[in-house]
């Protein structure tokens, strides 16, 4: 990847963008990161790196808008209400900061010069469509705000597409992983966390499947999609999932790396679907491979995790 490039992450401090921040520059692109949160409340070690500018702002504010996009190549849209819970508790915010905002960010984008533009969107966007494998080409019945939101904003960034501005939408599964901004509200990030700490677990059914992705995976995802050519991708969504592991599946692999776990199960929640994400577009069209899978990702929770002097 050339020295010279130059990516905006928006949302560059939350859970996905400070991660992929830190792989953006080892990758040795000049960054850009538009975030609400101000860099002093933040503790990352990036911060003081000499190709990275913060831009403090919201999505809202032009100004801020035609300043962070200047002299960029790249652009991944992470910002904005970033899940259902959140989405569900103030609608017409979500609404606000995920649509109203994103044809002036496109706009504003296209005449910076911008070349590529990635738009992060949810495996939610399929709505309870979970009876068989989710593939790109379903018709979308979102049931939540927040999923709505996106799969309006993937109509938007699709019709943004030109020859000059390449866009592509990915649906993401489950994340986990470590990051410098960790979250712990995500299923397998979640149960790793609470066998180490707490040694023991409480399973509603166990049989149900979760789609998950490595956020490394994924980050090496949003800079491979700078790396191929245009004629690849744009104007796609691709369902960005690694594997499909059941709840089951997660658990017995936490117990092989911890050890006396107590685990509780209890009868499978009413109406509770079980869902799994058919990825194989994405390796057809762009070539793209991952490289880790939820084994990994449990050893890295409980080696960055473990305290110390514990056995486990």
């Amino acid at each position: 990847m050339e020295s010279q490039k130059r990516i905006l992450i928006t949302g560059g401090a939350g859970y996905i963008g400070s991660q992929l921040v830190k792989k953006a520059l080892q990758n040795g692109l000049f960054v850009h990161v538009l975030d609400y949160i101000n860099p002093n409340e933040l503790s990352f070690d990036f911060l003081n790196h000499p190709k990275l500018i913060y831009f403090t702002g919201s999505l809202t504010d032009d100004q801020i808008l035609k300043k962070c996009t200047e002299n960029v190549d790249y652009i991944v849209h992470l910002a904005g209400v970033s899940d259902g819970k959140a989405g569900k508790l103030d609608p017409e915010k979500t609404r606000k900061i995920n649509i109203d905002t994103l044809d002036n960010l496109l706009s504003i984008s296209k005449n910076a010069g911008v070349k590529r533009f990635i738009f992060a969107s949810t495996m939610g966007v399929y709505g309870n469509q979970y009876k068989i494998p989710l593939t790109e080409n379903m018709i979308l019945h979102p049931i939540d705000p927040y999923s709505e939101s996106k799969a309006v904003g993937e109509d938007i960034v699709r019709n943004a597409n030109t020859s000059s501005f390449s866009t592509v939408c990915l649906r993401m599964a489950m994340i986990y992983g470590i990051s410098p901004n960790m979250r712990f509200d995500f299923i397998l990030n979640r149960l790793t966390i609470d066998a180490l700490q707490k040694k023991q677990l409480t399973v509603m059914g166990g049989t149900q499947k979760r789609p998950q992705i490595h956020i490394d995976d994924l980050c090496e995802l949003f800079l491979h999609f700078f790396k191929i050519e245009e004629s690849l991708f744009a104007n796609q969504c691709y369902n960005v999932v690694g594997e499909n592991p059941s709840v089951n599946n997660m658990i017995d692999e936490i117990q092989k790396q911890i050890n006396n776990i107590v685990i509780q199960k209890l009868q499978l929640r009413e109406n509770e679907d079980s869902f799994e994400m058919d990825g194989s577009k994405l390796f057809t069209q762009t070539n793209y491979h991952y490289q880790r899978n939820i084994k990994i990702g449990i050893r890295e929770i409980i080696e960055t995790y473990l305290p110390k002097n514990m056995k486990i």
